[in-house]
């Protein structure tokens, strides 16, 4: 249950809501304003709709002489196009629940397979099931005010030393 394997799983389940808009499993990056954006518009003029994910953190822990336990940490981020008239701070927000939610899914603790499980018995989010919302807040992301929420997810998995 590599790293490979789980990466995939954790785009694959985000996708799978609709209306979450380009979902990228890494954190992507410009100095060009146009390129940026373009990584979150599906098409041009439209709303940005984004989401993007990265490995933050990896613990191992000793579970005997032979097994460690892996536990990695993803930072996930969102973002969506700012609309005081449109009162696009709900909709995002219930997109972000909605991630939430397939996240918290017993079928989905295990992300089908490709860890033993999501809410971890160690490292920074032990005790914690799912998808961690940090925060909710403004960005201004290359001249466009969007908002953007912060969010953390383990997955763990046991390996032979």
């Amino acid at each position: 249950m590599p790293l490979a394997t789980i990466r995939p799983q954790i785009k694959a389940l985000i996708e799978s809501v609709a209306g979450v808009g380009v979902v990228h499993d890494y954190e992507r990056y410009s100095a060009d304003p146009a390129t940026v954006l373009a990584f979150f518009q599906t098409v041009e003029g439209q709303p940005l709709k984004g989401w993007f994910f990265k490995l933050a953190r990896r613990d191992e822990f000793t579970k005997s002489n032979k097994r460690s336990l892996l536990v990695y940490t993803f930072d996930v981020s969102a973002l969506y196009s700012e609309a005081d008239a449109a009162a696009t701070e709900k909709t995002f927000t219930d997109l972000i629940m909605a991630v939430c939610d397939k996240f918290r899914l017993l079928a989905n603790v295990t992300l089908a397979g490709t860890c033993e499980r999501t809410d971890t018995e160690a490292g920074p989010l032990a005790g914690r099931t799912g998808l961690q919302v940090d925060s909710i807040e403004y960005l201004r992301l290359s001249g466009t005010l969007v908002h953007f929420a912060r969010m953390k997810l383990a997955a763990q998995e046991f390996i032979t030393r």
